[in-house]
């Protein structure tokens, strides 16, 4: 009896192993906080307005995209392929009024990242291709 009760311990242990094994890994993009550090049209890129800070954090349990674009918060829901990145949907958002060149900064970045089609790392700094646009991060 002692010998199945350790056999039985013995499987269940190695069954846990092998699920955490089988777990899907986070893409490099997913569970840190990335900041904005400048947006913009190719060969017309701006560096983030001083007085702001414009988040992005992006989910892996949950798959959602979430953050500050500057003066509100924003969410909504995201894909990763390897290095493609699609949002679902349409996002959300608070509706704070911040002043005319923060609210239009917010309103590129949320634009752009809507239209997020790709990324990757660059010594340790986020680039995101947004068709026409592209963002670019450093990790908190």
């Amino acid at each position: 009896m002692k010998t199945v009760r350790c056999f039985v311990v013995a499987l269940l242990i190695m069954t846990g192993i092998s699920c955490t094994a089988c777990r899907e890994v986070a893409s490099p993009l997913e569970d840190y906080t990335w900041v904005l550090t400048s947006y913009g049209k190719l060969g017309e890129v701006h560096d983030v307005l001083p007085e702001t800070e414009v988040t992005a954090f992006f989910d892996s349990e949950t798959n959602e995209v979430s953050g500050n674009g500057g003066c509100n918060h924003y969410g909504g829901g995201y894909e990763v392929d390897g290095l493609d990145l699609i949002m679902k949907g349409s996002f959300y958002a608070t509706e704070m009024w911040c002043g005319d060149a923060i609210g239009e900064q917010e309103r590129m970045y949320l634009e752009a990242l809507q239209a997020a089609e790709s990324f990757r790392l660059e010594h340790g700094n986020l680039r995101i291709d947004c068709g026409e646009w592209l963002l670019n991060f450093e990790r908190q």
